[in-house]
């Protein structure tokens, strides 16, 4: 039984030690171009909202009828997740 412990334990030690290797990216190794995030902070050239559509009534799946009188300036989102879909 000691034996198989002996051998797990030198076979995790091999495999920590192959992880820690070199990944030969020497001086001949040619650059790769990385992806361009979006940033946050930057000023996205987005359009201006259409000001002709309004006011504009929008009726909900219960039938209530709503006016939006002017074109919205803000939203709020209500969970991370709607969140992530309005910068998606």
């Amino acid at each position: 039984m000691r034996i198989v412990f002996v051998l797990a334990g030198l076979i995790a030690v091999l495999v920590f030690a192959a992880a820690c290797g070199d990944d030969d990216g020497g001086p001949d190794a040619t650059p790769v171009e990385t992806q361009k995030f979006f940033d946050c902070t930057e000023a996205f050239p987005g359009s201006a909202p259409d000001a002709s559509a309004f006011p504009a009534e929008v009726t909900d799946g219960s039938g209530r009828s709503v006016a939006i009188e002017a074109a919205p300036l803000a939203i709020a989102s209500l969970s991370a997740g709607h969140t992530e879909i309005l910068y998606a």
